[in-house]
């Protein structure tokens, strides 16, 4: 509009204990830093509010961050017998949802009459939902810090290895290559474990003829990656682990091929639905067609997700879009098709039961192909097999010497206190 804005930014005040305790906040000598026109402490606010309320000027507030702030009552309406914060929002053009129930703008607010309340989610949501290329970049980053440490993890594998040894050592790498922090919980999940979609237990040995399952990801100045695999912790698949897996990687190819402009997760689920219907069909895990796995729902306790989300910022990024809008250049997402078999599951054959396996990657929308961030991760049997348990054949790469100076080490340890053991015994004995 070519009007002026001011950025205003209201912080706390100094607190020296507050400091001692938790180290330096940001606060009003960083007003340069943070680019802002005028910074205030929060003090302040009130009487900056109430001179907003004098003047009548608009003013978009957002409920959700002032709800439980000690500034409340100076910004909510006061609902009676609720307590301050307890408002009915209004939904402006900002981001109208239909919803109803909202109060009239600035009906028996402290701001006055010129007062609307929303969330400013949605607009938010929509800036974030298509990336710059800058964006993209940081995004690139972090799947590549991603996409080694897989590699080094499945490399590390080997029969009897605990969960909480490879997630630890995934952790270990993203954070060594520039990672601030994890984005969730990493999921490893051994043997049977991998049926459980959100397991976070990580601390069971997984045995040779047995899968992992690891979904992870790392956050990479505000920009994350998801990525899953599941590989034989052995490094080579039986038979049923691979017609199974060989089922998982054909819905996730032919999801990954449909990430266009144009297209919607919506869409893409439908597909993935589809494809894994039919195959729980053509592996007689459902002794059903296709079409009546599809219509009676049959294939929900096997596949009980959403093929995907949207991804950036967050891992389950921006949740307001829905999952029918249009893809364009920029669209940033995740694609996981999955089959979960249950060992205590009777209806499924004997030699199929405790396979869990999801293929997670993060794709972004371009003119023709998409691209695939996390594509440098093993996925065809073929590249998984050759890649799990093989750490001493991988040139350049120090964490295999490093585990076998650990494994070493460890040897030592025990053998070290074992001896003291046996001594203090004979010792006892003699007396």
């Amino acid at each position: 509009t070519g009007e002026k804005l001011t950025y205003r930014l209201f912080v706390n005040e100094d607190d020296e204990e507050r400091v001692r305790w938790e180290g330096p906040r940001l606060g009003v000598r960083d007003a340069k830093d943070l680019q802002c026109d005028v910074m205030e402490t929060l003090p302040n606010l009130p009487r900056y509010l109430h001179q907003v309320k004098s003047q009548n000027r608009p003013l978009v507030i957002d409920g959700k961050m002032w709800k439980g702030h000690a500034y409340a009552k100076h910004v909510y309406q006061n609902t009676p017998g609720k307590g301050d914060g307890a408002l009915l929002p209004v939904y402006t053009s900002f981001g109208s949802t239909g919803r109803g129930g909202g109060i009239a703008p600035g009906s028996g607010t402290p701001l006055g009459t010129s007062v609307i309340y929303d969330t400013l989610e949605q607009t938010v949501h929509a800036l974030r939902w298509k990336k710059t290329e800058h964006e993209l970049d940081m995004m690139r980053c972090s799947a590549q810090i991603t996409t080694r440490a897989f590699q080094t993890c499945m490399r590390n594998s080997h029969p009897s290895m605990n969960e909480r040894e490879i997630s630890s050592l995934f952790e270990f790498l993203c954070k060594s290559e520039g990672a601030q922090r994890m984005p969730y919980p990493q999921v490893v999940a051994g043997g049977n474990s991998a049926c459980t979609i959100h397991y976070s237990n990580n601390d069971r040995k997984v045995f040779d003829g047995e899968m992992v399952l690891m979904d992870a990801g790392c956050d990479f100045h505000g920009y994350v990656s998801d990525v899953t695999r599941t590989w034989p912790i052995g490094g080579k698949f039986t038979e049923p682990q691979r017609e199974v897996y060989g089922e998982v990687l054909e819905a996730h190819r032919e999801c990954l091929a449909q990430c266009v402009e144009g297209a919607t997760l919506r869409d893409i689920h439908r597909t993935s639905v589809h494809l894994l219907s039919r195959s729980l069909s053509r592996l007689g895990i459902v002794q059903k067609t296709t079409q009546e796995v599809l219509l009676q729902g049959l294939y929900k306790p096997y596949y009980p997700h959403s093929i995907g989300h949207w991804l950036g910022m967050d891992t389950h990024d921006v949740h307001t879009v829905s999952a029918t809008k249009p893809f364009e250049v920029g669209t940033v997402l995740t694609i996981e098709p999955g089959l979960y078999l249950p060992r205590n599951c009777h209806e499924i054959p004997a030699q199929y039961r405790g396979i869990g396996i999801r293929l997670e990657d993060d794709v972004v929308v371009q003119e023709g192909a998409p691209e695939v961030l996390s594509g440098g991760v093993p996925i065809t049997p073929e590249d998984v097999e050759e890649t799990v348990g093989n750490f001493m054949e991988y040139e350049g790469q120090t964490l295999g010497k490093l585990s076998v100076v650990y494994n070493s080490s460890h040897n030592q340890m025990l053998s070290f206190w074992k001896n003291q053991i046996e001594m203090i015994l004979k010792e006892n004995k003699e007396v």
